[in-house]
């Protein structure tokens, strides 16, 4: 009898820490660079994932170090892009910083869309994708047609080839840069918690601030770069 009691209480114990655990939570801004005129060679797509320990959707966690977060933002390895060419090159990852550092070289005007919270299951399928471009099984194509995404893609389908259902966006030959991180972002729709919600403090906490960003929803609709200054 006294076993039986003593598993009980056990049991409610359990319960009760499981009860109080409190699950991270997740967030990605997605980014869209390109020229004025709008050109593809000066153009680029990369989005940032971020983890928070603890379930904290309203808000930073009283101590920001304990945030972690990655960029996938594919490029070739010379950087400079070469829609022309035939044959897929060696594609390298940068970071947040050194994708903006690009961006600002070329002169790109920069989009972002969110930050928005989403599950656990994109954040997850991102970072393994990226662990598979920094592995260097995945080749670089500015026009990736004809290839399979997770053997060569660009930067566009680089965001989307871990998702099966939307492994290859179509965007169509005009539609990079801003407008094609809009189509990126929408179809991350069914993994964001709420897509009228902002967590705008995400930004803030990744220094955002000091660059010049369009901030975007994908509520807006698809953005018209060609008519907007």
């Amino acid at each position: 009898m006294f076993r039986g009691i003593r598993s009980w209480i056990a049991a409610v114990a359990l319960l009760a820490v499981l009860g109080s655990a409190r699950a991270d939570t997740y967030y990605v801004i997605v980014f869209g660079a390109d020229s004025r005129p709008l050109r593809p060679k000066f153009s680029h797509s990369w989005a940032t994932f971020v983890r928070v320990p603890g379930d904290c959707p309203q808000g930073p966690p009283a101590d920001t170090r304990a945030l972690e977060w990655f960029t996938i933002s594919w490029m070739p390895c010379k950087i400079e892009l070469t829609p022309n060419r035939l044959l897929p090159e060696r594609g390298t990852n940068l970071d947040l910083p050194a994708s903006f550092d690009v961006a600002v070289e070329h002169c790109e005007q920069v989009s972002a869309f969110g930050p928005y919270q989403i599950d656990e299951w994109l954040y997850c399928k991102a970072m393994q994708h990226l662990r598979e471009l920094e592995s260097g099984t995945v080749r670089y194509k500015t026009v990736d047609v004809g290839y399979m995404p997770l053997k060569v893609s660009n930067c566009i389908h680089a965001l989307t080839s871990f998702d099966r259902s939307h492994a290859r966006v179509r965007i169509g030959r005009t539609n990079f840069g801003e407008v094609a991180s809009y189509f990126v972002a929408e179809t991350y729709r069914r993994h964001i918690i709420c897509p009228s919600q902002i967590h705008y403090w995400v930004a803030g906490v990744l220094g955002l601030g000091r660059y010049p960003i369009k901030w975007r929803t994908i509520d807006d609709g698809r953005p018209h770069p060609r008519t907007e200054n």
